[in-house]
């Protein structure tokens, strides 16, 4: 339709210069006054198709017809540019979409088993290795022999090996699901359903869990823990 719009502006054109053409020339036949007249004076062809009918009307009809032929163009053309313009727009919007990537929330819940864990090691250079989800099963605590002391001299008696006691509980008080966001930065002790516990600094809480941090050796290990795995959260100070 704009192509088709822009042709009928270019016919339009033509006519009119057509039109234009004989009414000059029925003008200079009638005298040299009304020619110069219709060629330089506004308004004075239309004074001399109104006094002269029989001699203008051919170029004036010709003229009226190019008018007509100009506004169908005009409206065909427009038309069609804005039908081009609506279509491009459209275009670029699914291109955008295509390629935006789909955008991830702060609070979005990833899939169990695929939790995201952060591991900051202050003052080490070790390269971080993947953990497994906190939700399945946690790792199991590493334990450290000591090396065995070489063997002293026949002439020192042998060195008594030293007993460390037992640390008690420092577990104190329940604390509420509701009051939970009181305790932020604090270390805190949760039981789960499995039977284990865990003891960790609490940074956050939300409706799906609890977020706690652990220290391991130079490093710590942040993960989420479900409230439906929780039995009972207890404080440490």
């Amino acid at each position: 339709m704009f192509v088709l719009g822009v042709i009928l502006l270019l016919v339009a054109a033509v006519v009119s210069l057509v039109g234009s053409i004989m009414l000059a020339v029925a003008a200079f036949k009638e005298s040299m006054l009304w020619g110069f007249l219709v060629l330089f004076v506004p308004f004075a062809a239309f004074v001399y198709v109104a006094l002269h009918w029989q001699e203008a009307k051919r170029g004036f009809l010709v003229s009226v017809a190019s008018i007509v032929i100009g506004v169908i163009g005009f409206g065909m053309f427009f038309t069609g540019a804005a039908s081009m313009a609506a279509a491009k727009a459209q275009e670029q919007a699914a291109l955008i979409s295509k390629q935006a990537p789909a955008g991830r929330g702060i609070d979005s819940v990833p899939a169990q088993g695929s939790l995201p864990v952060s591991r900051a090691v202050s003052g080490s250079r070790e390269p971080a290795r993947p953990e497994p989800s906190p939700l399945t099963a946690l790792p199991q605590e590493r334990t450290f022999e000591a090396a065995a002391a070489p063997a002293p001299e026949p002439s020192e008696p042998p060195a008594r090996a030293m007993k460390v006691p037992e640390l008690p509980s420092v577990e104190t008080g329940v604390i509420a699901p509701a009051a939970l966001s009181r305790h932020l930065g604090e270390t805190i002790v949760i039981s789960q359903r499995d039977g284990r516990r865990v003891t960790g600094k609490l940074l956050g809480t939300n409706a799906r869990g609890l977020r706690v941090q652990r220290y391991l050796g130079a490093g710590t290990l942040t993960y989420e823990i479900s409230r439906d795995d929780v039995v009972e959260v207890r404080t440490t100070d």
